[in-house]
C-alpha cells in the first residue's frame, strides 16, 4: 500500500533525472522507523532500479509466507457456530 501511495504523490517531473531515480531518491523521505532504518543499511548501489527497491521492500516486509497466511485465512474465513452475521462481518 505504502509503495503503491508513493507512486501517486510522487509526481515531480525533472527534465534531467528519470522517474526511476526520482522514486528511489524520495523514498527515504516517505519512510520512518524499522523501514527508514532497513533503507539507510543497504549497501549503496545494491540497488539501481524502483522495481528492485519494490521487490526488496515487499521481501524483508512482507515475505511470502506471511503473505501466503493471511491469503489462507481469507479464502477460508467461515461464520462461527452462533456467531451473527454483523458479528462474523466485522470479525472479516
Amino acid at each position: 500500500m505504502h509503495l503503491r501511495e508513493f507512486e501517486v504523490y510522487n509526481t515531480y517531473n525533472n527534465l534531467n533525472c528519470s522517474m526511476n531515480t526520482i522514486r528511489l531518491k524520495l523514498l527515504s523521505f516517505s519512510l520512518k522507523n524499522k523501514a527508514k532504518t532497513w533503507l539507510q543499511n543497504l549497501r549503496s548501489g545494491s540497488i539501481r532500479a524502483w522495481n528492485e527497491m519494490q521487490q526488496q521492500f515487499l521481501k524483508t516486509f512482507f515475505p511470502s509466507h506471511i503473505t501466503n497466511s493471511f491469503k489462507r485465512q481469507i479464502t477460508t474465513f467461515t461464520q462461527k457456530l452462533g456467531e451473527t452475521f454483523y458479528q462474523c462481518w466485522d470479525r472479516y
